[in-house]
């Protein structure tokens, strides 16, 4: 397998990446092999499926094995926006469309969702803030994300299929404006679909909110350090 290169601790499992272009992924919270092969088999379904997800080598106890995918987080762009919202449907079709028994044990996280008083702090600093491109596409979608949103939260839920239930920023990588793979299947769970869109929405404007503040940062370093002069 080679050595490892790389490791990170995740809520739902611990991923190694090896040298030669593998990833090793111990499924913390699988409550068996047989959950874990089961991870393995809807991810070869999905991938017969057209979706954008990683090749599995192999399945051995708690251990899943898949082919690294090279790509990078979400980066606020409205191209990957769109190319988001096409992924995921047809994600949520594939899944759908697998028609075996998935047990699954739910693990204690809970995502905070966004209040409208925070959306609404999101645009008042998108429009004051600089002329970054990251503002001009926040503000040009973020009413609909609101509106989104709302809705949303307002819909009954139903455990009508399997879900994702941890489409967050670090689990979609790009390369350039497409998605390359969604990863981490671990917390996967029967609900309604719109549990994972709330989740992916809600989360993604908190990305959109930590970059905000790190080039608000970098703003306010730089010219603390131009003052010196």
């Amino acid at each position: 397998m080679g050595r490892v290169t790389m490791k990170q601790e995740r809520v739902n499992s611990t991923v190694e990446i090896t040298k030669g272009g593998f990833v090793r992924q111990y499924v913390k919270n699988a409550k068996s092999a047989k959950q874990v092969a089961r991870i393995a088999d809807i991810l070869v379904h999905c991938k017969k499926k057209g979706v954008k997800v990683p090749e599995v080598v192999s399945a051995e106890g708690k251990i899943l094995i898949t082919r690294f995918v090279e790509g990078k987080e979400y980066n606020g762009s409205k191209a990957q926006l769109k190319n988001i919202a096409k992924e995921v449907a047809l994600l949520h079709r594939a899944l759908a469309s697998y028609d075996a028994v998935y047990e699954y044990k739910p693990d204690s996280a809970s995502y905070k969702h966004l209040s409208a008083r925070e959306i609404g702090s999101v645009k008042e600093a998108a429009s004051k803030g600089k002329n970054f491109a990251f503002n001009r596409a926040v503000l040009k979608e973020i009413d609909f994300l609101e509106q989104a949103y709302k809705s949303i939260k307002k819909r009954r839920v139903k455990n009508s299929q399997l879900i994702h239930f941890d489409l967050q920023p670090g689990n979609i990588l790009f390369q350039g404006d497409r998605v390359a793979a969604i990863l981490d299947f671990g917390g996967m769970r029967k609900g309604d679909v719109m549990q994972d869109i709330s989740e992916e929405i809600s989360r993604l404007i908190s990305r959109y909110q930590a970059v905000q503040r790190f080039f608000s940062n970098i703003a306010v370093d730089s010219k603390k350090e131009r003052a010196k002069f």
